[in-house]
């Protein structure tokens, strides 16, 4: 078990990284039980922080002196931000490391431009620096089915599409623009996507927001899941997410994506509710796909799960009625 010296450099990394922390999550991170972790803050009568709401935030210490750190300049975390690696990240540094890399990959940014957006979101917050790390490198491309579906060009679905960086790569690799369309619950990450891409006018009414899911029965060929089910937080969500793509396929519709999954050997992080690959075949099914595949990788600690499947035609659900 940790000693508390190690707890409490843990806790003062996650405060300099976010400013902020639900002392929950912070528990879970620590593997303490949140009435222990409160109790030692109580005993750490220096460290700069204090507790509002269930919120660990960075500030005067317990007894006295002011806080070092500015955490307007810094990333809020995403739950994942930690485990990831992603400590002490800024604003201004992961813009530049992705500017960078669009730049490079041919997006013209006008001379002062960069530093503008800069001052922009040091003002706003991005929400989830975990985005931060596959733009520019969409995780769509690395799916071992990634091929077939670029030559379907039927009504293709981002279901939760965040920046829109899966569907981008899509239409440069051929897809049809006019096929494809984004669908989100807000605009945050997809207003970040039009200013890290400056392409808000050529991706006019491509992007779809809701709170709702607003699509009807049968309107896409197919629906693409980049990173959302592991978002989830119950298993009725999951169920939900998944019936709602089925529903919005037609008949032989593919649903394909990827999602962190679940293996004893690396626990969740922050507790998140994470399925096997077995486990995420078996909604697949109990959902009414077929032609199911899961496939596990593991990457740096982390298992991601590939998935792929079919919708079944009007008939074979026909004949499933009647099996069961």
């Amino acid at each position: 078990m940790p000693t508390d010296a190690e707890l409490r450099a843990k806790l003062e990394e996650i405060l300099k990284t976010s400013g902020e922390v639900q002392t929950a999550t912070a528990a879970r991170y620590l593997n303490i039980p949140e009435s222990d972790l409160l109790a030692k803050i109580t005993e750490w009568t220096d460290l700069r922080c204090k507790i509002q709401g269930g919120v660990i935030i960075a500030g005067p210490s317990n007894s006295s002196g002011e806080v070092n750190i500015n955490p307007s300049k810094l990333l809020v975390p995403h739950e994942f931000a930690v485990q990831l690696g992603i400590v002490g990240a800024t604003v201004e540094g992961e813009f530049n490391r992705v500017m960078d890399k669009l730049a490079a990959a041919g997006v013209l940014y006008p001379a002062g431009y960069r530093e503008a957006l800069i001052l922009k979101y040091e003002k706003t917050k991005v929400l989830y620096p975990y985005i931060f790390l596959h733009i520019g490198d969409p995780h769509i491309r690395k799916h071992g089915r990634y091929r077939e579906v670029l030559q379907c060009r039927g009504n293709l679905l981002d279901y939760g599409c965040g920046t829109g960086d899966d569907i981008r790569a899509l239409v440069a690799d051929g897809y049809p623009r006019q096929s494809v369309t984004g669908y989100d619950v807000n605009w945050t990450s997809i207003t970040l996507g039009f200013d890290l891409y400056l392409d808000q006018k050529a991706w006019a009414g491509h992007f779809v927001v809701d709170k709702k899911f607003p699509f009807p029965a049968e309107t896409f060929d197919v629906v693409y899941s980049g990173s959302v089910i592991h978002t989830l937080y119950t298993q009725k969500a999951v169920k939900n997410y998944i019936l709602k793509a089925y529903s919005a396929l037609k008949p032989r519709g593919i649903f394909f994506g990827v999602t962190l999954g679940y293996r004893k050997e690396f626990p969740p992080p922050f507790g998140k509710l994470l399925l096997s690959r077995e486990q995420l075949g078996e909604v697949f099914g109990a959902t009414g796909f077929f032609n199911i595949e899961v496939i596990e990788e593991i990457k740096e600690q982390q298992v991601y799960l590939w998935f792929y499947a079919k919708k079944l035609s009007q008939k074979g659900e026909n004949l499933l009625r009647q099996i069961n």
